[in-house]
């Protein structure tokens, strides 16, 4: 056993001295290859990202190209209508001339001696002469009329009131006018401008008004609570010249009115007022 252990140790001798001796290995630091590893990765990062920012802009581009944004123009249309305030592309050659300008002699042709021929100002509207009165100016729209214009030509002969009883034939005798029923003291009114010929105390009517109208007519008012006028008194179409009352042969209070012509003949007074425009109900 021991002769057998010498002899491999022998080989193991021989061939350990025949074998190359071992070459020393290199390491690099761990702090160089960590730097190394870093500028590498940024490089690469650098290059993607500008891949990728190429790649968006040749796509907003394209995007652009098919159809522009909201409110973007063109370069070719920056000066047409589309802009408030920029001018229209028009050649100078093709523009027309500001107004009050004078074209080149050359560009006129053959009557450039002429004088350009403007047109005259407007003349300037006279300044209307002031008011001296303003207060008594009428309103914008108004039409100062004439008092006697402006007055009714002729009036119902009381404020309101129903026509009780007509012109005519009633309870077996004529009834020589109409009679408005109406409560009492209510306005007695003069139908048209004319002249009171009596004030006072009459057979049948208690008190009566009678009255000389614009067309020579006479009106009478009977069965009257008070009378306000005096003859001889003019009286205007409107004026309240008695008030509605029940005296005399009356059922009731009410105005008994007549119309009768100079000789005294009597007519309807529904009929006379409706010719003046007057409509009893």
């Amino acid at each position: 056993m021991s002769h057998r252990a010498a002899s491999e140790a022998s080989i193991v001798t021989a061939t350990a001295a025949a074998a190359p001796p071992a070459r020393p290995r290199f390491r690099i630091p761990t702090t160089v290859l960590a730097v190394a590893i870093a500028l590498s990765s940024t490089a690469v990062a650098g290059i993607l990202a500008g891949q990728v920012s190429g790649s968006a802009n040749g796509a907003q581009a394209v995007v652009a190209t098919q159809e522009p944004a909201p409110g973007a123009v063109s370069a070719a249309s920056a000066s047409g209508p589309l802009r408030p305030g920029q001018p229209d592309p028009i050649q100078e050659s093709d523009a027309a001339p500001a107004p009050g300008a004078i074209p080149d002699a050359d560009a006129l042709g053959p009557d450039a001696g002429e004088a350009p021929v403007g047109e005259p100002p407007a003349p300037e509207a006279p300044a209307a002469p002031p008011v001296a009165n303003e207060a008594a100016a009428p309103a914008p729209g108004n039409i100062a009329l004439p008092e006697a214009v402006a007055r009714p030509f002729a009036i119902g002969p009381t404020y309101g009131g129903i026509l009780s009883s007509d012109f005519g034939p009633r309870w077996g005798e004529f009834h020589y006018g109409i009679d408005i029923a109406a409560p009492l003291g209510s306005a007695v009114l003069a139908v048209t401008d004319g002249v009171v010929v009596e004030a006072g105390q009459a057979q049948g009517f208690g008190l009566w008004v009678r009255v000389t109208q614009d067309d020579g007519t006479v009106g009478v008012y009977g069965h009257v609570d008070r009378y306000l006028v005096q003859p001889g008194q003019q009286v205007r179409a409107g004026d309240m010249i008695a008030t509605v009352g029940n005296r005399g042969h009356s059922t009731g209070p009410h105005l008994h009115y007549e119309v009768r012509k100079t000789d005294g003949t009597p007519m309807s007074p529904r009929h006379w007022l409706a010719q003046r425009g007057v409509w009893l109900n």
